[in-house]
């Protein structure tokens, strides 16, 4: 995808993999990196289960933290429980799951890592071609303001998407 991304705006930024980095991507505009913690793959797929079921979800992020937490700091005791606890949470989440959802699931990760490396990326073509960046801002202000024009009918499009949806 970078290789794409970097043919197409002529840039040559790489990716790093670190998995005792940030959970966050980080990015070192000089040597034009993304460098991303292979985490952050399991996280994106912990807060897409908790978008259903909120409790579980969020119980499954806390202990999968609390684990990488314990690990860093040589609590191996600690981190075996929270990797149990871990394990009990996603038992509950993808009870009764069907293969689709799990296949579908996958497929929903790999478009939220795309479009955070190109978000990524952005920030590293923007500080290399600085001229360009108002014309984007620019572009996406207009852009914004004819959206809210659409948006802002009688009756308000919110409204009227609920009346198609129920009868």
């Amino acid at each position: 995808m970078l290789a794409q991304y970097n043919k197409a705006h002529h840039t040559s930024i790489s990716l790093e993999e670190d998995e005792q980095g940030e959970f966050s991507p980080v990015i070192d505009l000089e040597e034009q990196t993304i460098i991303l913690n292979p985490c952050m793959e399991t996280m994106i797929m912990l807060f897409n289960l908790s978008m259903e079921n909120m409790a579980d979800g969020c119980s499954a992020i806390n202990h999968f933290l609390l684990y990488h937490l314990a690990m860093d700091k040589n609590l191996y005791g600690v981190a075996e429980s929270q990797l149990r606890l871990l394990q009990a949470d996603l038992d509950r989440l993808m009870a009764g799951r069907q293969e689709h959802f799990k296949n579908f699931n996958g497929i929903c990760i790999q478009y939220q890592l795309a479009f955070l490396m190109m978000r990524e990326a952005s920030h590293i073509y923007f500080h290399l071609h600085s001229d360009e960046l108002t014309a984007s801002r620019e572009a996406m202000r207009e852009h914004l303001v004819w959206l809210r024009k659409e948006l802002d009918t009688k009756p308000p499009l919110m409204l009227r998407l609920l009346q198609w949806i129920l009868p």
